[in-house]
This record gives C-alpha cells, structure tokens and sequence, in this order.
C-alpha cells in the first residue's frame, strides 16, 4: 500500500494506516502531495520523467525498489 497525498488529510491517512495494521497490510511508503506531478501531468509524463532529482521522484524510486525487494 502507498498513501499518496498523506498530508491533505492526516485523519484519512491514519485511518489507511490503521485498517492496513489491521489486514497486514504493508504501507511500503507515504507520499505527500506535490505541485511538481501537476507540472508533470500536464507534459504527459511521469514524475520521474519530469524531473529524476526532485525529492518525490528519489521517494517513488525507494519505494519501487522496496516492492521489488519484497517476497511474495
């Protein structure tokens, strides 16, 4: 699970954070909401695409390489 735009709602997002506690579910990262993926939304491209050395597009690495890492 990833919760993205954690910080429009921390009530919600906690709520996400409790429920998967309670299924085990693994929360493998929190995203917090950035202007940036409008930016790159409007050019049709990934955020990562957009720009690979902002700090969302380093957290979205991180956290793909922490879903690739995880056993099945």
């Amino acid at each position: 699970m990833i919760i993205n735009k954690h910080d429009l709602n921390y009530f919600i997002s906690n709520q996400i954070e409790t429920w998967c506690a309670e299924k085990d579910i693994n929360v493998t990262g929190i995203l917090l909401c950035d202007e940036n993926i409008v930016k790159a939304m409007i050019e049709c491209i990934s955020i990562i695409e957009f720009n690979q050395e902002l700090e969302k597009s380093q957290k979205i690495k991180k956290i793909w390489d922490r879903i690739k890492n995880q056993k099945m």
